[in-house]
């Protein structure tokens, strides 16, 4: 859509608004996450703000189905689904977004655990 249809890069359509409103969000959690220095205030307050920012899942997903503007509803519809290439495009790239985050979060937990053996490192040497 954007520039190459309609003419401009932005349209102030209800859905299109709601999911950058969405979007905006979660990026302020990613910023409350990294300005806390305190690890127990920092996940409290993250998790406040992730539970209450929860919220928006289910607004955008109403939205999807109550205003039919300019994007096409894609499922929920008789008419609707993927053809055989799409389908093999979109399961190809879960699979492999999915093997990916797998292995990016196995290494996030590894960082952390050697982030907790250097702190009780430095707190049995200092103490």
């Amino acid at each position: 859509m954007g520039q190459a249809r309609l003419g401009v890069w932005w349209v102030w359509d209800e859905r299109l608004t709601i999911s950058l409103l969405q979007f905006l969000v979660y990026v302020g959690y990613l910023m409350l996450r990294s300005a806390v220095e305190d690890p127990a205030r920092r996940a409290r307050f993250a998790a406040v703000y992730g539970i209450v920012a929860f919220v928006s899942v289910p607004i955008n997903f109403i939205a999807i189905r109550l205003w039919r503007t300019q994007h096409p509803l894609m499922f929920g519809t008789e008419e609707g689904g993927l053809g055989p290439n799409m389908m093999f495009a979109f399961f190809f790239s879960l699979i492999t977004f999915t093997v990916w985050y797998v292995t990016l979060m196995g290494h996030r937990i590894r960082l952390e655990r050697l982030r907790d053996d250097v702190e009780h490192l430095k707190e049995r040497l200092a103490g």
